[in-house]
């Protein structure tokens, strides 16, 4: 039984295959595992530069006063519509935008002022 017809009959026991046949089996496992822990491994490496690179974004003192300033004025804009309680501020993000956006700005300039200034 040659080798091409046990991969075809779906036998993969080295029992069935001659020496050479078998070595030919180990060395086509071994690189199949090889490449799975080199993709595992460059995936872990990616993995870990892009949790570093987003750690550096989001620690960044500007990044923090936009995100701080959106929130602000998302609550700010919630407390403020009492007439849909709970999600005024979220209508009124897609309801008028713009204001929405230069509330925004002017909140996160004002942290952002803080962060320069910071002690």
């Amino acid at each position: 039984m040659s080798f091409t017809e046990i991969f075809k009959k779906g036998k993969k026991d080295p029992k069935d295959m001659t020496p050479k046949q078998r070595a030919h089996w180990e060395k086509k496992e071994k690189r199949k595992e090889e490449k799975q822990r080199k993709e595992a491994e460059k995936a872990a490496k990616i993995a870990e530069k892009s949790k570093k690179k987003s750690y550096q974004i989001l620690h960044n003192v500007f990044v923090q006063a936009l995100i701080m300033g959106f929130i602000m004025n998302l609550v700010i804009e919630t407390f403020e519509r009492q007439t849909t309680p709970g999600l005024g501020g979220i209508l009124y993000l897609f309801q008028k935008p713009l204001i929405f956006f230069a509330n925004w700005l002017i909140i996160s300039a004002t942290y952002s002022i803080v962060a320069i200034f910071h002690k």
